[in-house]
């Protein structure tokens, strides 16, 4: 069984897609915070709150892929939240986790 509260299911994508944006920032010079990261995050599709973004700048989102591996960990936080809670079965679970 998989059936996840809206915002709890959002909240996983806004991570998932923040963190695949956030992956080409941390390992190229193409593509930087704010002429790459910022003009989806703030235009396109608002993926991080403000205090999300704070946390991304703390860690240094042009430095490597730091922010990368912390977005993962925060969508998985919410697959354990998910499992703990009853939305998520064991073996579901273990699919997203990989």
């Amino acid at each position: 069984r998989a059936s996840l509260p809206t915002d709890n299911g959002l909240r996983m994508v806004r991570y998932l897609n923040a963190a695949h944006a956030a992956g080409y920032v941390g390992v190229s010079d193409t593509y930087g915070r704010m002429n790459f990261f910022e003009q989806i995050n703030n235009k396109a599709y608002p993926m991080l709150t403000k205090g999300e973004v704070k946390r991304m700048d703390d860690i240094g989102m042009n430095d490597d892929g730091s922010c990368y591996r912390e977005l993962v960990a925060w969508a998985m936080m919410e697959v354990t939240v998910a499992l703990k809670d009853g939305y998520l079965d064991p073996r579901n679970a273990s699919h997203l986790r990989g």
